[in-house]
């Protein structure tokens, strides 16, 4: 009975646990992203003017960073947290860089406002596959493509190439992959406090046109909530059947 009630309590938890997520298709090519709402999570983005609606026949829909000249802007949605600054979120896309100048970045942080070089972490990655990693405006690392690099990270530099990081509120720890492929492992850095918005940057891409896909969202609440919760349900079940 223990077993099934512990059964019950997480599948009941994992629900909390949510996705926020754009393809970015079904809108007008040209069309604002800045209003429009996701298809899953059915939040609202807030965007400058520069984040429009793409599509051609190599990779179908996506954001476009309008220009010339490409400037600088971001694109962002806001979500409530599940356990305070403990949360583990994860925020991943797809990111097409210009060819010949500028950066795209992927951010998640706790301020209304959202410029790159606010509180929160991002990383960028530039024209050349070159990712830095930022913590509430600091520097913490430089990954380059292999073979530079020893962690096997292969860049697509003629299309889009797919980046996820997740940042562990419990132990103040961030991961980082790219293309699949881990490039930064239980980094360290300083809390950035409960975290309710993620999005993209785009910075100084003259020389083509940039874009994002397949942008997604994950919260959950850290580990030691999901067994408190657990053993809160197991507790209950038990005062039930006394009763």
């Amino acid at each position: 009975m223990g077993a099934f009630l512990i059964g019950l309590c997480l599948s009941g938890l994992s629900a909390q646990a949510y996705v926020i997520r754009d393809d970015f298709t079904g809108h007008t090519t040209g069309s604002a992203l800045n209003g429009t709402y996701t298809p899953t999570g059915n939040v609202q983005w807030d965007a400058e003017s520069t984040f429009t609606f793409g599509n051609d026949s190599t990779n179908g829909s996506y954001l476009s960073v309008g220009g010339p000249p490409y400037g600088n802007g971001y694109a962002q949605v806001g979500f409530t947290s599940l356990s305070g600054a403990t949360d583990i979120v994860r925020v991943q896309g797809d990111l097409h860089p210009s060819s010949t100048d500028g950066w795209l970045s992927l951010k998640m942080g706790g301020t209304t406002a959202f410029p790159v070089s606010g509180n929160g972490i991002s990383f960028l990655v530039r024209p050349e596959g070159l990712v830095q990693l930022y913590s509430n405006a600091a520097w913490l690392a430089n990954i380059l493509p292999y073979p530079t690099n020893p962690t096997g990270y292969v860049y697509n530099a003629g299309g889009f190439n797919t980046y996820a990081m997740e940042y562990n509120g419990a132990t103040n720890t961030l991961n980082l992959w790219a293309n699949g492929t881990q490039i930064v492992t239980d980094q360290v850095i300083a809390s950035p406090g409960v975290i309710g918005l993620a999005g993209l940057y785009n910075n100084g891409n003259a020389g083509s046109v940039p874009s994002f896909d397949n942008f997604e969202v994950s919260v959950v609440p850290e580990p030691a909530m999901l067994a408190l919760l657990a053993v809160g349900g197991l507790a209950l079940g038990s005062c039930r059947r006394r009763n």
